[in-house]
């Protein structure tokens, strides 16, 4: 995006995080399941296990194991135990929401100014808390 001679660049996560929550994959399984079963939840699974996998870690439901070390066949367990306590008894969810929550990590977001002084350049790197907070500087140098 150009404005006025400024370039924007857009990196990845600039337009918003799309993470599976407990919430979300709770509600997205449950409208699955009343229509086909119980194999819904396997199939969900398959084409979504890294980011399940991820939830189900950050939901402290891996025994510890961290989600990129973590096999499907556990995982999957994992996914369908985590799945039938919500099923059971709703409330359940709230401390696994809670557990997401305080463990889960976002990335912090990086803007970068260029100031033109005559022959001086001047770089100032901004960065967020990656929770929504403001940007504070972190590092300003002059370029040659």
């Amino acid at each position: 995006m150009e404005y006025h001679n400024l370039w924007q660049i857009d990196v990845g996560h600039a337009r918003g995080l799309e993470e599976l929550f407990p919430l979300k994959i709770y509600l997205d399984v449950e409208q699955l399941v009343e229509g086909n079963g119980l194999s819904a939840l396997d199939s969900y699974f398959e084409p979504r296990k890294y980011r399940i996998k991820k939830a189900l870690y950050y939901m402290d439901l891996t025994g510890g194991v961290y989600y990129k070390s973590l096999e499907d066949q556990p995982a999957l367990e994992a996914f369908r135990s985590f799945y039938q306590l919500i099923k059971e008894d709703y409330s359940r969810l709230h401390p696994f929401d809670e557990s997401y929550r305080n463990r889960f990590k976002t990335t912090q977001s990086t803007f970068i100014k260029v100031q033109v002084y005559g022959d001086e350049v001047r770089l100032e790197i901004y960065r967020d808390d990656a929770r929504g907070g403001e940007y504070s500087l972190t590092k300003s140098m002059v370029l040659n």
